[in-house]
């Protein structure tokens, strides 16, 4: 089992509940346009809510833990931190290498930063579809995934650990 600091912990913990999750989600539909406008103020509360973001709920209650995005949550630290079996879900067709599941996440931040430096130089149109349409196509993906993988994996002392937490 990794190694996990109480930061680690209290982090994950707190992004577990789903509200952090649906948030984060609506603040980064809101990032293009801010990027678009150009306006130093709106760009700076988008991105101090996007990382502030985690820590603004409290773990989640069990009636949660049914929801989409704990699962999605989840799945992601699970993944991240090497806790899901290679054969869990669609991955298993892309286990060769260890960090091969984090394909969608990867392609989904590249097209996402292309986006926002197309926005940025005044491509409206174009900067909105790599964003909203690929971008967060592939984000969704992974995001999926990582729920999957999250249900196919019941029982995980790592993740009971880092709820157990915020109980101490």
């Amino acid at each position: 089992m990794p190694k996990i600091n109480s930061f680690q912990r209290f982090f994950w913990s707190r992004h577990a509940n789903p509200f952090s999750g649906w948030t984060r989600t609506l603040i980064g539909t809101v990032l293009p346009i801010a990027v678009y406008t150009r306006h130093p103020l709106f760009i700076g509360i988008i991105v101090l809510c996007t990382i502030t973001n985690p820590f603004w709920f409290s773990p989640p209650s069990e009636s949660m833990k049914i929801d989409f995005m704990y699962h999605v949550v989840r799945g992601e630290c699970l993944l991240i931190h090497k806790q899901i079996p290679h054969y869990a879900g669609f991955w298993r067709r892309f286990s060769a290498r260890p960090y091969s599941r984090l394909l969608f996440s990867l392609a989904g931040t590249v097209f996402g930063a292309g986006s926002l430096l197309v926005l940025w130089y005044g491509h409206l149109i174009a900067g909105s579809v790599m964003f909203y349409v690929f971008g967060m196509a592939l984000k969704w993906s992974y995001a999926t995934e990582c729920a999957n993988a999250s249900r196919a994996v019941a029982v995980n002392n790592f993740w009971d650990e880092i709820l157990q937490y915020q109980k101490k």
